[in-house]
């Protein structure tokens, strides 16, 4: 993390709540500064790289990926397109090696008495906005 994300993250000192349906203020300032991210920038990489996944049907069996999805790894690839698309293209390989990999927690886990035993999920978030889960192994 670089020096100018720690002081974005000390100069919020807000608690975010687990479930978030915005982006703080420090995340916003941070996409501006770190990524140089616009709206015409995330417009226009969004359209190149859904065109480039269009163009690759085979590998991605037509699926149509929302732009929150895409979004994430064109962060995640400071925008380089290219980079974006080859995690893209990794990420659907290994899901079509290895299926289970990707299947969900059952919501039973969440609901049986057991599972409360061994781990616990924090209701806020971390500073940085990470969900925090503390898994406790010797508790049966």
């Amino acid at each position: 993390m670089s020096s100018s994300s720690v002081k974005l993250i000390q100069e919020c000192n807000e608690i975010l709540p687990f479930e978030m349906k915005y982006l703080p203020d420090f995340v916003q300032k941070k996409l501006k500064e770190e990524l140089k991210e616009t709206p015409e920038k995330k417009r226009k990489s969004l359209l190149e790289l859904k065109k480039m996944l269009d163009a690759n049907e085979q590998l991605t069996g037509g699926v149509d990926f929302h732009e929150d999805f895409l979004t994430q790894y064109l962060r995640h690839s400071k925008y380089d397109i290219q980079r974006a698309f080859y995690h893209i293209r990794n990420m659907l390989l290994q899901r079509k090696k290895d299926r289970t990999l990707f299947d969900g927690i059952p919501d039973e886990l969440f609901i049986t008495k057991d599972s409360p035993k061994f781990f616990l999920l924090l209701p806020k978030r971390c500073p940085e906005g990470c969900t925090v889960i503390i898994f406790q192994y010797g508790k049966k």
